[in-house]
């Protein structure tokens, strides 16, 4: 959990972090949310074009949507599943921590 002295902190990170696609019709293929005083995590499967799977984490804190966080691309979906679930641990326990230090490893 991220005490409140650093959360501008953490949302200057996941900003600096996030990826953007303009090409947004993706089919959400899995999808898992966590809300917590108001602050939303979330974590993306989602196939984009039929040959391509996105895994991303999105994060909503103190309204600023950060989107498309760890973004990853795969061509099969065993490694993007694989993907998914590695990450989903942080979505569960609403991490945010560890999602920043995941994007420092």
């Amino acid at each position: 959990m991220v005490n409140a002295m650093n959360i501008d902190n953490v949302i200057k990170v996941l900003k600096e972090n996030a990826s953007k696609n303009d090409d947004d019709s993706r089919e959400i293929i899995k999808y898992k949310n966590n809300v917590e005083y108001g602050n939303e995590i979330g974590i993306v499967l989602s196939n984009n074009d039929n040959s391509i799977f996105e895994v991303f984490i999105h994060v909503k804190i103190n309204k600023e949507v950060i989107s498309q966080i760890l973004y990853s691309t795969f061509y099969n979906i065993n490694d993007a599943s694989n993907y998914y679930n590695k990450l989903e641990k942080y979505i569960i326990n609403f991490d945010l921590d560890g999602i920043v230090n995941e994007i420092k490893n």
